[in-house]
């Protein structure tokens, strides 16, 4: 799990892919060909499965969950500059007390109970299509 300030390039490689995943914390209708879409995106990722899962886990979750929890959340997309801007704002408050809640398992369950079986299949999904032959 990251629990640190991330270098410029470091966001850059990572921008893609919270982008991507943060399309499963939108308030709109989560279909085939979104998934899809996020599959790609991460398939072509230097990101291992696991790295994603924490990317998911510990980066994006924490920062997003909040838009499936009101009323009239977020739907057209959070846009990359945002992510660019809060992500790395979250991950660079180094306190356990802060990252503790995000860290523990209630709190995994917490930020991401409406988006895991989404993330399972697009996990499923990349591993298809990172798969040799």
């Amino acid at each position: 799990m990251t629990r640190r300030a991330l270098s410029a390039v470091e966001v850059e490689v990572r921008l893609p892919v919270w982008d991507a995943i943060a399309d499963l914390f939108l308030d709109t209708v989560v279909d085939t060909p979104m998934l899809q879409r996020v599959a790609d995106e991460l398939a072509r990722s230097p990101f291992s499965i696991d790295e994603l899962r924490q990317i998911y886990l510990f980066e994006v979750a924490p920062v997003v969950h909040r838009n499936l929890k009101i009323v009239a959340g977020e739907w057209a997309g959070f846009g990359r500059e945002w992510l660019r801007e809060r992500i790395p704002a979250y991950l660079a408050r180094g306190s356990w007390l802060f990252h503790g809640w995000s860290a523990s398992p209630l709190g995994r369950r917490w930020h991401t109970f409406q988006t895991r079986a989404d993330f399972q299949s697009v996990i499923l999904q990349v591993a298809a299509i990172r798969a040799p032959g």
